[in-house]
């Protein structure tokens, strides 16, 4: 679906399997996963398919009259560098990451202050927030407090940081060169509360890979 990306994906596939099993992800720093990927092969290559790329990393909307797949295209094209740049840096899988925007943000199309992931503003976060009404399983509908961000590029980098600086998620670290098996330990984390999280987020995920 995304062909210019091909090759740019089968290296960090690589690149991702190799940083997963360095280290156990709370013993690296956001130094040392810099530095194991800035002397990669995925790192040259990286720079290499963003040069060359039409898309582009700005806060686009997608356009509401797409279909499903067209939606899925339009996203991985505007939001695609986002991914794979925060996935170099972070272990977390670029396909998790993008099908988790897509799913929580409905193709951009509801991500209100530039949150793609529908985070919430816990005790842990010192930014800006706003009230948003929300679904949760066994609870209905109630209003909670969510993160707002600047752009959707810091949506994205804090969405990774989440993954990594909260415990209940470290396991899912040890596949990152798996996603379908990462968003399951993201899932078991409490990261969301559908029942069927994995089988939605994992269908779109499949729809970016194939």
């Amino acid at each position: 679906m995304i062909n210019r990306w091909v090759r740019c994906l089968a290296v960090l596939a690589l690149a991702v399997s190799c940083l997963s099993t360095a280290a156990p992800v709370h013993a690296l720093s956001e130094e040392d996963i810099r530095a194991i990927n800035l002397d990669s092969v995925w790192h040259k290559t990286y720079k290499e398919c963003v040069a060359s790329n039409s898309g582009t990393s700005s806060n686009i909307d997608i356009p509401g009259n797409l279909s499903p797949n067209e939606k899925v295209a339009a996203f991985v094209d505007t939001y695609g560098q986002m991914a794979y740049n925060d996935a170099i840096q972070s272990a977390v899988p670029w396909e998790v990451t993008l099908a988790q925007a897509i799913i929580e943000s409905a193709y951009g199309q509801a991500a209100p202050g530039n949150n793609f992931f529908g985070i919430k503003a816990d005790s842990s976060w010192t930014g800006p927030t706003q009230q948003l009404v929300t679904s949760e399983a066994g609870r209905g509908q109630i209003v909670d407090s969510f993160r707002v961000y600047g752009s959707a590029q810091e949506s994205f980098n804090d969405h990774s940081k989440f993954l990594r600086e909260n415990g209940n998620y470290w396991p899912a670290f040890e596949f990152s060169n798996d996603p379908f098996q990462f968003l399951q330990k993201v899932k078991d984390g409490g990261y969301a509360t559908a029942p069927d999280y994995v089988q939605t987020v994992g269908s779109v995920m499949q729809q970016i890979i194939d």
